[in-house]
């Protein structure tokens, strides 16, 4: 068995068998070939907004194992943007741009299913904003509070507030967080937030993990699994699912 180990500091052409020459990106975790046994391990704090698509499979003796190391908040696996700057409209009153520029409208639902979700931190109270009632075509549209659009690559949005007061927003641009399509897998100790469609799927055990902000509309789903031939290992523990419109956890019995 091997650990391995990932960090926003990390380098993808070193052997990320310790902290001091740990990986850097999750798309080569995705590319890589483990064995039963194996750990790999995020820093914790650490931010990634890429999708973690488990490339192996364990046994039912030894699990691959994805956790944490180091100290501080659970390394976190989102799905969005942070826009923390915001440059007000030369005309229209109260409307803001952010100004990150993004690859995805989160309002595109063809390009990317169950999107169409923009979040607000304000104070460090989540508010969700969906695609489906307070999206605006245009600009010009924009004349109540959170209401938003999207403009050559960028949100712009209304907020007749203290515009000092929103923390951050995060825009929604990738749909799932963790998919386990191998068996004997053990996610433990992860914060995955602001996905279009769904926090994790098909893991066999998760422990201490949160998986919340998902886009609360018909098929957004905080865990589902489908069975398998490992289907009785399934553990759940010590989770919490939060703020899914459709269904936090959804186990179907084969």
């Amino acid at each position: 068995a091997i650990n391995y180990y990932v960090s926003n500091e990390g380098d993808d052409t070193k052997n990320g068998t310790s902290p001091n020459t740990a990986w850097k990106t999750i798309s080569h975790v995705n590319s890589q070939t483990f064995n039963p046994g194996d750990s790999i391990f995020f820093r914790c704090s650490d931010r990634w907004i890429e999708y973690l698509i488990v490339p192996s499979s364990g046994n039912s003796s030894d699990y691959i194992t994805f956790s944490s190391y180091g100290t501080g908040a659970k390394p976190k696996l989102y799905g969005s943007v942070a826009q923390t700057s915001f440059t007000p409209h030369p005309s229209l009153s109260n409307t803001y741009r952010c100004d990150t520029s993004l690859t995805i409208n989160p309002n595109d639902y063809d390009s990317q299913p169950y999107a169409g979700s923009i979040w607000y931190i304000i104070d460090d109270n989540i508010t969700w904003v969906d695609g489906l009632t307070l999206y605006e075509n245009s600009l010009e549209g924009l004349d109540m509070n959170y209401e938003w659009t999207w403009q050559n690559d960028t949100v712009y949005f209304y907020y007749d507030g203290n515009i000092n007061d929103i923390d951050t927003i995060e825009c929604t641009q990738l749909a799932r967080g963790i998919d386990v399509r191998e068996e004997y897998i053990t996610i433990d100790g992860f914060d995955l937030r602001y996905f279009g469609s769904r926090g994790i799927g098909d893991a066999f055990v998760i422990n201490n993990t949160f998986t919340g902000h998902i886009y609360t509309g018909a098929g957004a789903r905080g865990f589902i699994y489908h069975g398998g031939s490992a289907a009785g290992n399934t553990t759940i523990m010590n989770n919490i699912f939060y703020n899914y419109g459709d269904r936090d956890v959804n186990l179907y019995v084969c």
